[in-house]
């Protein structure tokens, strides 16, 4: 496997929201038989409320505690493809243990596209 002589665990992948991250590291994780965890989804799951409410209802530096949280938990377990909010990246101990333990790649899309692809967003805290 490509992510053992870089002693890396995990497969992440960052961008902005609308950069195509879920749905690329889905199909990567189905091809090198990884299981795949969508932060944004996750944190949705556990709090039991969607991230725009929980922007609206608790403020962005609360989301930001939960998310420290729960990606830094799923950040060290192993053999997992996953999607990372398009804001997660501002922290620096997810940061860090990326650098330590994960593969990252960047999805780079230009605003011309991302501005398409999030016009019609409505559950996105934009």
């Amino acid at each position: 496997m490509f992510l053992i002589p870089l002693n890396k665990i995990n497969l992440t992948f960052c961008g902005m929201m609308g950069s195509g991250k879920s749905i690329i590291a889905k199909k990567i994780a189905k091809i090198i038989d990884f299981k795949h965890i969508d932060t944004d989804k996750l944190i949705e799951e556990k709090m039991g409320k969607s991230i725009s409410k929980i922007f609206e209802n608790e403020g962005e530096k609360r989301f930001r505690e939960i998310e420290e949280a729960v990606i830094s938990k799923i950040l060290n377990k192993k053999n997992f493809v996953i999607s990372l909010g398009g804001g997660s990246l501002i922290n620096k101990k997810i940061r860090d243990i990326i650098k330590k333990n994960s593969f990252n790649i960047y999805l780079d899309v230009s605003i011309n596209k991302l501005k398409n692809r999030l016009a019609a967003s409505q559950n996105r805290p934009l």
